[in-house]
């Protein structure tokens, strides 16, 4: 299990790690992630397994990371006007293929 993830305003990112335990775990902020775009808010974060994930925000920001959160990159939606996106559902299909649809203002 890769634990609880969870996502906010300017940025914010916290994550917690999973205990087998049954104790609770402690949040820590993950710092650095959007450092170079202080002013973008994150609405949602998703994770289809341990390791492959995305988070969606304003101003089109799609983040995918296939390495249980390690790193993160980029995902490029080209065509699509600048939505602040607030929704997201990942859905397993066959084999290594998923599906994730991001909700949003303007249509997306």
């Amino acid at each position: 299990n890769g634990g609880a993830w969870a996502v906010g305003s300017l940025g914010t990112v916290l994550r917690s790690s999973a205990h087998g335990d049954g104790a609770s775990a402690a949040w820590e902020e993950v710092q650095g992630l959007l450092s170079d775009q202080p002013r973008r808010y994150l609405r949602a974060v998703r994770f289809l397994n341990s390791t492959h994930g995305w988070m969606v925000g304003s101003q089109d920001l799609i983040l995918g990371t296939s390495d249980g959160g390690v790193t993160w990159r980029s995902e490029l939606n080209p065509g699509m006007a600048a939505a602040d996106l607030r929704g997201l559902a990942v859905h397993s299909t066959l084999g290594t293929e998923c599906l994730a649809v991001a909700v949003g203002t303007r249509g997306a």
